[in-house]
């Protein structure tokens, strides 16, 4: 196989957008969030998942960028590691729902409600 075939033909910014770091803070503030939900020991495991998690983005960003050819483009691997902040985005606000719909009020701080 060629370098650049397949070639990946959407648009992206040539530069970081405010938009790329958002989705990225986004990500990190999340997983400090759910960490503090989840138990005794969650602050710290949440911050060694999203460790290991930024560490696998980034390693399929590099690879994105091989596969697609697009060696020497700054902005691409920039694009390939918001969309994957967006995805997982949505996947920790799936978790934090999740446990949202399981403790109610108790997430929030506040007394479970009796029934």
């Amino acid at each position: 196989m060629e370098a650049g075939k397949p070639s990946y033909s959407a648009k992206y910014p040539a530069a970081q957008t405010d938009e790329q770091l958002a989705a990225a803070m986004k990500v990190k503030n999340d997983s400090a969030r759910l960490g503090k939900v989840i138990g005794k020991n969650g602050p710290d495991i949440a911050s060694k998942n999203l460790k290991l998690w930024e560490d696998f983005r980034n390693k399929d960003a590099q690879f994105l960028v091989l596969f697609y050819g697009k060696k020497g483009d700054k902005g691409y691997p920039l694009h390939a590691r918001m969309q994957m902040n967006v995805k997982r985005a949505e996947k920790l606000d799936g978790f934090y729902s999740t446990l949202k719909d399981e403790l109610g009020d108790a997430l929030e701080g506040k007394p479970k409600k009796k029934k």
